[in-house]
């Protein structure tokens, strides 16, 4: 699978949408990406804040957010 398109772009892998689940009486909201349910690649954003606030969680919301995955080969 090339890494990038015929123009040079990064190939997309895959989009997702997601709700935000809260944990912890709300000190902790959990954002998690997967290729399938049960196997596979996935990814989780968290965020813990005793006070419940979640700055920097709520400048991710109704955003699109991309997250880059690179593999670095030691040569």
């Amino acid at each position: 699978m090339p890494e990038r398109d015929a123009a040079g772009k990064r190939r997309l892998i895959a989009s997702y949408e997601t709700c935000v689940e809260v944990e912890d009486g709300g000190q902790a909201q959990i954002a998690e990406f997967a290729t399938t349910s049960e196997t596979g690649l996935f990814v989780r954003l968290q965020s813990w804040d005793d006070q419940r606030e979640h700055a920097e969680m709520a400048q991710l919301l109704n955003k699109r957010v991309r997250v880059t995955v690179e593999v670095l080969d030691d040569e």
